[in-house]
């Protein structure tokens, strides 16, 4: 067995790595498991065995950056970043996909366009209510958004909720300030101004605002279910 000084010093190893801490407590055990037993099995001392851990982990704990993904993590960190995004995207489409789908039936079973603007509004403030609520709900965990020192995340999914909430502010402040917004996606379900460009620009910048905000709401919620997932062992990082 390893003393605690030195489960301490895998854990300062591991920091330097810049994992998220979810992540961290996983990736902990699993090096501490492994030093155990290689000091167990080729009867070596702590350094010894953690030196040779660190060469096997070596190539994984090497950084991969990509600032299109807003991405800085180690190799298998990236990929489990990269993998989440793919779910989360993959969920988002499939959720905005029914609110276009519930849009357009609605507009086809109405012809009242007051009816359908309250629809519409409904719909997008939902969007925005979402995530204000998840973190008031939150907002007794202190260490919700902090980070240790400013490079220390709590989650995977802390990454994406800055960057994309600034766009979805830009659109939302492009898109919506014009009243005519709901008018033109009901004329369009209505095969009227089919032909005209601005109509189906502004068609196509709702839904990907629309789908960045389900993805901003989803990785919000699971944000907040693992720093209450791990939020005893926060105090251990401040």
């Amino acid at each position: 067995m390893i003393s605690a000084e030195q489960k301490l010093e895998i854990e300062k190893y591991l920091i330097s790595k810049k994992l998220p801490i979810d992540i961290l407590l996983e990736v902990k055990d699993h090096i501490i498991s492994q030093v155990e037993e290689i000091m167990k099995d080729e009867n070596l001392e702590f350094h010894l065995a953690f030196d040779s851990v660190k060469n096997a982990w070596q190539d994984e704990l090497e950084m991969k950056s990509n600032y299109f993904l807003n991405i800085k993590a180690p190799n298998f960190v990236y990929r489990i970043m990269v993998e989440s995004d793919k779910k989360v995207l993959k969920k988002s489409l499939c959720i905005v996909l029914i609110i276009q789908l519930l849009m357009a039936i609605f507009i086809l079973k109405i012809s009242n366009k007051e009816q359908f603007n309250w629809f519409y509004l409904i719909i997008n403030l939902s969007l925005f209510i979402i995530p204000i609520s998840i973190f008031v709900f939150n907002f007794r965990n202190l260490n919700f958004f902090k980070i240790k020192k400013r490079t220390l995340q709590y989650s995977i999914y802390q990454r994406n909720l800055t960057a994309y909430s600034a766009f979805i502010t830009f659109l939302n402040s492009t898109i919506f300030d014009s009243s005519k917004s709901s008018e033109r996606i009901f004329n369009l379900f209505h095969g009227q101004d089919l032909s005209s460009k601005n109509s189906w620009i502004l068609f196509v910048l709702i839904f990907i605002m629309q789908t960045m905000m389900v993805f901003t709401n989803i990785n919000l919620f699971q944000h907040s279910k693992t720093v209450n997932h791990i939020r005893k062992y926060i105090p251990n990082y401040k």
